[in-house]
């Protein structure tokens, strides 16, 4: 999956169903820097359908987000950005916002329990003053002339 940050999926489309895994699909959200309100809302659901757990199946694996997170500090500081506008669209929006923010402290509390890499550390030193994503190139329309 290549959005602003490039995460390996092959060895997670092994179990049964027809989708992801509901931590992958959070990811697939909360990766995206330059976030959307459908985006928002979707990652809304998914945190109102699935509670916080430390493995897969019908629930959203912390272990994996964290280990994905100890080892890649921009990964981190977007996930970091976007939960907080994922809290602000649950404030706005008609859900439990309750049952939103208390998952989400759960599984932070999980991410930042995970011990950090050498390199994670080294590049939280620089932090935001150098660029830690990639934004998408804009997907050209079928009917859009070039």
């Amino acid at each position: 999956m290549k959005m602003c940050h490039v995460i390996e999926l092959a060895n997670r489309l092994g179990h049964e169903g027809a989708t992801l895994t509901p931590a992958d699909l959070l990811l697939s959200k909360l990766q995206v820097f330059e976030v959307n309100m459908k985006d928002l809302v979707d990652t809304v659901a998914l945190l109102l359908d699935h509670p916080i757990s430390d493995q897969d199946g019908d629930a959203i694996n912390a272990a994996y987000l964290g280990k994905l997170t100890a080892e890649d500090w921009g990964l981190h500081r977007t996930l970091q950005l976007n939960t907080a506008r994922v809290r602000d669209a649950a404030r706005a929006l008609d859900v439990d916002a309750g049952r939103i923010n208390q998952r989400l402290d759960e599984l932070w509390m999980r991410i930042d329990a995970q011990p950090k890499s050498f390199r994670w550390k080294m590049r939280a030193r620089v932090g935001d003053r150098v660029t830690w994503y990639q934004l998408p190139e804009e997907v050209r329309q079928p009917y859009e002339k070039a």
